[in-house]
């Protein structure tokens, strides 16, 4: 995964992620990628998204022993004024599966994480985090990889949030 933040693809700063299969350069002793020809290419929605902030491998979470990932777009605005939404991509869906904040200038998704299986179900987990404004207490949230398997999930089904103690600290940065 490689991101490109400041790409203008469907707006000023909407942002792209190119999927690269290595496979394709690693054997031909090849170091010129051109990005054009990557596997997948993910465009922000719109203006300001900035997809790709944060990326994280997620292991296989649909079981076709494929990867599976997710990328952020903390300043995405189609539900509320920047609430952010993370983007869950499953080897074996089209479309990715996505997860909004719910909370205006909350940033979700400024950082993702996968601190691998914790909670003991064979798959990963995620740490997501909304870094908010100065004005908002900053929150760190955990997804079970097995609710995200699930093809759904909301900001409801966090298995563990955590709130900063005071405003404007940027915890989970």
């Amino acid at each position: 995964l490689l991101a490109s933040t400041g790409s203008d693809a469907n707006g000023v700063d909407s942002g792209q992620v190119y999927l690269l299969r290595f496979e394709d350069y690693w054997y031909s002793g090849s170091i010129a990628v051109n990005l054009s020809d990557s596997f997948s290419i993910f465009n922000g929605e719109e203006a300001g998204d900035k997809l790709g902030s944060s990326m994280t491998a997620l292991g296989d979470l649909d079981g076709d022993d494929l990867g599976d990932f997710a990328v952020s777009a903390p300043f995405h605005s189609s539900v509320g004024y920047r609430f952010g939404r993370v983007y869950i991509h499953f080897s074996t869906l089209e479309e990715p599966v996505m997860l909004d904040g719910d909370l205006s200038s909350g940033l979700f998704g400024m950082q993702l994480a996968s601190p691998g299986d914790i909670d003991g179900d064979g798959l990963a987990e995620l740490w997501v985090s909304a870094t908010g404004g100065s004005a908002q207490k900053s929150k760190v949230y955990l997804f079970s990889g097995a609710t995200m398997a699930g093809g759904e999930i909301r900001v409801e089904d966090a298995q563990v949030v955590i709130s900063a103690t005071e405003y404007g600290t940027d915890f989970g940065k």
